[in-house]
């Protein structure tokens, strides 16, 4: 988040700022990475298709599997990402001291030594595939040498300019030895540090860590250079801010949110370096076309990475039959349900027929259609073996079935559904209406997001508005969702729901902004109803002291209630690529709901008068 953002002003800016702001200028190494894995799946996405003449037909599972025929061939398959991804949290938890900032470095370093992993954005590591030795970290040691010539900064910024990536680009860069301050004095332009690499002296290395000695530093990439240091030589670095902000994220994490830094990191080196053929990719220069063929194959492999989190989850929990949705989280949400507007205003016979409908919807991990309950994946995965075919299985059956149903909805519209076109990091909590199923993905019961015997408010705020924004859209009256409705409505108490969409629709932010769709309202009003029955919930389990703090745990939240919105914020950080037009913003997703929320104002002292996130005429 941004500390010197104004939630009073913008809390999806107050949020979510590193994910609008291009990297290296956030001040977040997880958010900088996770919008270039964002980044690499958007560009993926919209590249790789059959047919370029379809606007709604894509067909990433068959550029992946012609990809990883190609360069797969007489590998092991997709079995070496398990067994990686094993190996490596073995090697986490052989680390002694989790809470140390040297340990984790060294362990981050350790990934990028042996495994490949990209420890600092940007920078590389190269293989010897020749003599198979391990990594080498890509962090030069050079004598220093004399400044380029503006005509030599001119050649780069040319073939930058050219380039199809900033991959491509650095490797121009790299070729070229400089100081960083030859670089600025040739160019004379300040945006040059972002392009091209740094070289700092070894002695002023330290300038750029943060609660971490020199000499830890330095040894650690000493043993990584086919040289050692001496007072003349000078580290080069692709991005020197990146070690200032890894080493301050080091200092400051928790070590179960750098758990879950970690399964991003492993995931994403797990996929782009599963076979020899991949990794190769670090240290041998081919032809421009071949280059491409295998970047294009690593960025597909992104694809998977949410599904690997799937199978690893359902692998480690369901076989070993453990408690895997919360058993009292969820049933507290749906007694809150009649005690918030509009629902509040409805006859107790309606209220009581809202609760008993919304009591037998089950809920289950997983979002991907036909896997109808846990006792159907349990018994699936019973019987693996877990082999290359395995893995390869649920990847294709997954995909298979969804592939079917996106199908039959692309047939009745004219454009693929809002978020076709990108990979949203924050997973999604779906309502099934054809099975009557709430589907939790994996992702939203693993660290930090989990919900344990005593939830926080951050988890309130987050998977808390998640499922209940779910449940309020299952009971949407029928005709409105498009979708079969959970409840019937009389008269009056539709009338009542639809004063409170009418409301909501009246909603302008910004000013000049034009009356919202019924969609659009309809969004904004089941995630306000969503956060008004997570809040209430909290605010019970709170009262029996049973929830935990969240303040330490987020950056920049001075207290539960801030906490709260912040989690429920954190669900729309990203991009609108590809979203149709008339389908509702992050922006407004995040906003408009706290603008009527009179308990996010009192948590963030935000004045009643002439703050943007007080709606002035309130949708109680």
């Amino acid at each position: 988040m941004e500390a010197e953002a104004d939630p009073c002003e913008d809390l999806f800016h107050f949020v979510c700022a590193n994910f609008e702001s291009a990297y290296p200028t956030s001040v977040s190494y997880m958010d900088a990475f996770a919008k270039r894995v964002k980044r690499s799946f958007r560009t993926m996405i919209n590249v790789i298709q059959r047919n370029k003449s379809s606007s709604v037909e894509h067909h990433p599972l068959v550029a992946y599997r012609s990809c990883m025929a190609e360069y797969n061939s007489g590998e092991e398959y997709l079995a070496s990402l398990l067994r990686n991804d094993d190996e490596m949290a073995d090697l986490w938890r052989k680390v002694p001291n989790k809470t140390d900032t040297g340990s984790r470095l060294g362990f981050l370093l350790t990934l990028s030594l042996e495994r490949g992993s990209p420890v600092f954005l940007g920078t590389g590591v190269a293989r010897n595939t020749f003599t198979e030795q391990r990594n080498t970290l890509r962090l030069k040691v050079d004598m220093p040498k004399a400044d380029i010539s503006r005509r030599t900064v001119q050649d780069i910024i040319q073939y930058v300019s050219r380039a199809p990536s900033w991959e491509s680009a650095l490797e121009v860069s790299q070729s070229i030895v400089t100081t960083l301050r030859g670089a600025r004095s040739a160019l004379k332009d300040v945006s040059l540090s972002d392009r091209l690499p740094q070289l700092v002296k070894a002695e002023r290395i330290g300038e750029l860590l943060v609660g971490m000695p020199v000499e830890l530093f330095l040894a650690a990439v000493s043993e990584a250079s086919i040289r050692g240091f001496d007072q003349d030589s000078q580290v080069f670095t692709t991005d020197g801010l990146a070690l200032k902000y890894l080493t301050t994220y080091l200092r400051t994490v928790r070590p179960d949110t750098f758990i879950y830094t970690v399964r991003f990191v492993v995931a994403e080196s797990v996929l782009i370096t599963s076979t020899s053929a991949i990794t190769d990719i670090y240290d041998i220069s081919p032809t421009a076309a071949y280059r491409y063929r295998m970047v294009r194959c690593a960025d597909l492999s992104l694809m998977l990475l949410p599904t690997l989190s799937e199978f690893g989850f359902f692998r480690s929990f369901l076989i070993e039959k453990r408690d895997v949705i919360p058993a009292d989280l969820f049933p507290s949400l749906i007694e809150e349900f009649p005690r918030v507007h509009p629902y509040s205003n409805m006859e107790r016979k309606t209220q009581s027929m809202l609760r008993q409908a919304l009591s037998t919807t089950t809920i289950i991990p997983g979002r991907d259609p036909g896997y109808s309950d846990i006792v159907y994946i349990r018994s699936k995965f019973l019987d693996l073996r877990f082999e290359a075919s395995d893995f390869t299985g649920w990847v294709m059956n997954a995909w298979r079935v969804r592939s079917l149903l996106e199908a039959e909805a692309i047939m009745k519209q004219d454009m693929l559904p809002a978020n076709s076109y990108s990979l949203d990091l924050n997973a999604r909590v779906y309502y099934d209406a054809s099975e009557d199923v709430l589907r939790v993905l994996p992702g939203l019961l693993l660290s930090p997001f989990n919900v344990s015997s005593r939830p926080s408010a951050f988890n309130f705020g987050h998977l808390g508005t998640y499922v209940a924004e779910a449940l309020a859209g299952a009971a949407t009256p029928e005709g409105l969702s498009g979708v079969a409705s959970k409840l019937s409505y009389p008269r009056d108490d539709l009338n009542t729901y639809m004063k409170a969409l009418d409301c909501l629709s009246r909603e302008r932010v910004p000013a000049d902004k034009a009356r919202s769709s019924v969609k659009e309202a309809l969004d904004l009003l089941t995630s306000l109803i969503g956060v008004r029955v997570a809040y209430k919930s909290w605010e019970e389990w709170n009262k029996g002291g049973r929830s935990s703090s969240a303040t330490p745990t987020v950056p920049h939240v001075r207290s539960d209630e801030q906490a709260f919105f912040v989690g429920f914020c954190l669900r729309q950080c990203g991009v609108d690529d590809g979203a149709p037009s008339g389908s509702t913003s992050r922006r407004d997703r995040c906003n408009v709901p706290l603008r009527h929320m009179p308990e996010f104002a009192a948590a963030f002292g935000c004045s009643a008068k002439g703050s943007p996130m007080v709606a002035s005429n309130q949708c109680a």
